[in-house]
């Protein structure tokens, strides 16, 4: 099975990165536009965290996972203005890849992430 190197990433990217970049991705699909702000990728990706019964990451936890799907460029945004309400954040990654990469991940309630994702 061939596999981008985009979902080599993302497959092993830790479960509160893997969350947020479903939540831009579900959000995306849902719109039917690449971009959202931050407020609604936060609020998708909180409700992620109910799901798994994980807690979600708080301010500054937000700014990291944000900054550090920037730097893997999986999403266009600026870290730096995540928390103010209008930041938009646009899907660089396509979901396929984000598919395939789900249901290659080890990380732990990636699974329930698929179903969350495919609802």
């Amino acid at each position: 099975m061939f596999a981008s190197p985009a979902v080599r990433l993302i497959q092993h990217l830790p479960l509160h990165q893997l969350a947020l970049l479903l939540a831009v991705a579900k959000i995306a699909r849902r719109s039917g536009v690449p971009e959202t702000t931050a407020a609604l990728a936060f609020e998708q990706y909180e409700s992620y965290c109910r799901s798994l019964r994980v807690e979600p990451e708080r301010s500054a936890g937000r700014h990291e996972l944000l900054a550090l799907l920037y730097e893997a460029r999986f999403v266009l945004a600026d870290p730096a203005a995540a928390s103010e309400p209008g930041q938009r954040v646009r899907l660089l990654v396509g979901e396929p890849d984000l598919a395939m990469a789900v249901r290659l991940s080890d990380a732990a309630g990636a699974q329930r992430l698929k179903e969350l994702l495919d609802r």
